[in-house]
């Protein structure tokens, strides 16, 4: 987890600030100890739509997420969604080291995202974890309800990540 690419990307991240980047990378290091059982066995309960769907045009691998299906609150799909960009970013290549995201929001239930420590942590370890990773989120029926949540969520992420 600090290997030279990791502790770069946190620099970049925070824009070659490497008190910054270096609380950033203990702050992946802590959410990756944490979860650690979780990446070690890359299995959770599967409880929502995201997966991996391929490549985009520059080979970068994409993610699809659908809010249609989802019934349960935001912790619980966490993980799920934390392992499809893991798996995401094992298949990356050396030099396109990004992910490309399409979140599809239609049928958005704000309901489920209304557990603002979830939201929170989630935000803190992606934001982290995944600093630098995004090369482009391409969000599909965006409700004005759905556009609250992201503003809330967004304050929390690092500025590269929003």
């Amino acid at each position: 987890w600090t290997d030279p690419g990791t502790c770069l990307r946190m620099l970049r991240a925070m824009k070659g600030d490497e008190v910054a980047a270096a609380a950033l990378l203990e702050t992946a290091i802590a959410c990756r100890v944490r979860d650690r059982l979780l990446y070690r066995t890359m299995q959770c309960e599967v409880a929502c739509d995201v997966r991996v769907i391929g490549r985009d045009n520059e080979q970068r691998p994409t993610v699809y997420m659908c809010a249609r299906n989802q019934e349960k609150m935001f912790r619980h799909i966490a993980p799920q969604i934390q392992l499809a960009f893991e798996a995401a970013v094992s298949l990356c290549t050396p030099g396109n080291e990004q992910v490309v995201i399409i979140a599809d929001m239609y049928n958005f239930s704000a309901s489920l995202y209304l557990d603002p420590s979830a939201l929170k942590e989630a935000g803190r370890c992606f934001g982290s974890v995944y600093a630098e990773r995004f090369a482009r989120i391409l969000v599909v029926d965006f409700s004005f309800i759905a556009q609250s949540a992201w503003a809330i969520c967004k304050p929390m992420m690092s500025k590269a990540t929003q």
